[in-house]
């Protein structure tokens, strides 16, 4: 059986009181669903809400199309963007941006 989730974090600058916080007061789960799918139109999920609240993390898994996608905005600013997933032959990165973290 596969699992498939998508899940965003934001730094705790404002963020919704009823929003469940992760580590101490810094970052909160912003949403975390099954189906909060990458944007198809590649707009950054992380992207306007970093730009809210100053710094969002989002992170999409797929277990069944062997799919990894990691976003970091600050301040509207991509710090690291990854995906990994299967090409058709097979699973490879198909983008790496910005700085390690």
């Amino acid at each position: 059986m596969s699992a498939t989730y998508g899940a965003i974090y934001v730094r705790n600058k404002g963020a919704q009181a009823d929003k469940r916080p992760l580590v101490g007061d810094e970052w909160v789960a912003y949403e975390v669903a099954s189906d909060l799918l990458p944007g198809s139109d590649g707009e950054l999920m992380s992207k306007v809400l970093s730009e809210k609240y100053g710094e969002a993390i989002y992170v999409f898994d797929d277990e069944g199309n062997d799919q990894l996608y990691y976003e970091h905005c600050k301040g509207g600013a991509v710090l690291r963007r990854l995906t990994y997933s299967f090409n058709g032959s097979e699973s490879t990165w198909e983008v790496v941006e910005g700085t390690p973290e």
